[in-house]
C-alpha cells in the first residue's frame, strides 16, 4: 500500500468516525445557542453552565480566550463537565445575564445550576491562570446539591438583594445592604469579596461607605492571600478615598503581585499614574 493512499484512508477514516484521536483538542467548546436553550441543554446533560461574561475592550478577557480557553487540559475538563456558554456583556442577551448577576467586573466567570438560575454556585473575577481556571472549575462540582444548599442557601437573600439593587442602579441601597451582608456572614470567599469591593470603588462616592468596605479588604489584605486582582482592589478604594501614599504602596504591591503570577496589570499601572498625580 502506497503511503498516499494509506493518508488517503486515514482522512477517510477521521472523517467517518469523527474520532477524537484525529481531531485535535481545541480547547473548550462554547455553545452557540441562546442562553434559555442553553439552560435546557444543561438540564437534558445533567451539567452545571459555565458562562464566560466578557466585553471586546478588555484585554485580560482575550487573554483568557487566547492563552486558556484553548488548552487541551482545559477543554477537556470543561467540555465533560459544563455546558460552556460566553456573553458580551455590552451586547444582546449578554446585557441581561450581566444585570442578572450584578456583573461589573471583567472577565466574569459565573458558574450555575440550571435547576436554579436565579442565583449562581460560584462567581469569580478577574483572569486564571490554567492550575487557577481548572480549580475553580473542581470548586463548582465539589458543591453537591446537599453542599449547595448548606453553603449558599443562607447568604442567598443577600445575594438576590444585591444584584436587584445594582440592576437599578441603587447604589446607596447597595452598599448599606453588602456592608450588613460581609459583616454578618463572615465566610466569604476572596472573590466575592472583591467583587461587591468592585461594585464600590466603580459606583460609590460615599466616604463612609467607602471607608467599611475598605476595612473589610484591608483585613484580607493583611491577614489572607489575595490575588492581585483583590490587590488591585484595595489600592483602588484607597485611590478614591484619597489617601496617596498607602494606595501607591498596595498599587505597586499589585503590580509585583501580577508579576509574581504572570498576570496583565495595565490598569494598575494607569492607577499608579492617577495617584501619583493626586495633590
Amino acid at each position: 500500500m502506497s503511503r498516499a493512499f494509506f493518508n488517503f484512508l486515514l482522512f477517510i477514516i477521521c472523517i467517518d468516525f469523527a474520532s477524537a484521536s484525529c481531531i485535535p483538542n481545541q480547547g473548550i467548546f462554547f455553545y452557540t445557542g441562546t442562553w434559555k436553550e442553553a439552560i435546557a441543554e444543561a438540564k437534558a446533560q445533567n451539567k452545571i453552565i459555565f458562562v464566560d461574561v466578557y466585553t471586546s475592550w478588555c484585554i485580560p478577557c482575550k487573554k483568557m480566550a487566547k492563552n486558556v480557553f484553548t488548552n487541551d487540559t482545559v477543554g477537556d475538563f470543561y467540555n465533560n463537565h459544563f455546558i460552556n456558554f460566553k456573553v458580551n456583556a455590552e451586547i444582546g442577551e449578554g446585557i441581561k445575564i450581566a444585570s442578572r448577576y450584578g456583573v461589573s467586573v471583567y472577565p466574569s466567570f459565573l458558574y450555575i445550576d440550571p435547576a436554579n438560575d436565579s442565583i449562581f454556585l460560584i462567581r469569580s473575577a478577574g483572569s486564571r491562570n490554567k492550575n487557577e481556571f481548572l480549580a475553580l472549575g473542581n470548586e463548582a462540582l465539589s458543591k453537591s446539591k446537599t453542599a449547595y444548599a448548606r453553603d449558599v442557601e443562607p447568604s442567598k437573600k443577600g445575594n438576590d438583594l444585591l444584584v436587584n439593587f445594582a440592576k437599578n442602579n441603587d447604589w446607596i441601597s447597595y452598599s448599606q445592604e453588602a456592608i450588613g451582608y460581609l459583616t454578618s456572614q463572615p465566610q466569604k470567599s476572596m472573590d466575592e469579596i472583591n467583587f461587591i469591593a468592585w461594585a464600590f470603588y466603580q459606583n460609590i462616592s460615599d466616604t463612609s461607605s467607602l471607608q467599611k468596605i475598605e476595612v473589610v479588604t484591608e483585613s484580607i489584605a493583611k491577614l489572607g492571600r489575595p490575588d492581585y486582582y483583590f490587590l488591585d482592589t484595595h489600592a483602588a478604594i484607597l485611590f478614591k478615598l484619597g489617601r496617596k501614599e498607602e494606595a501607591l504602596k498596595a498599587a505597586k504591591l499589585a503590580i509585583q503581585k501580577a508579576k509574581d503570577t504572570d498576570e496583565d496589570h495595565t490598569s494598575t499601572t494607569d492607577l499608579v499614574k492617577k495617584i501619583k498625580a493626586m495633590n
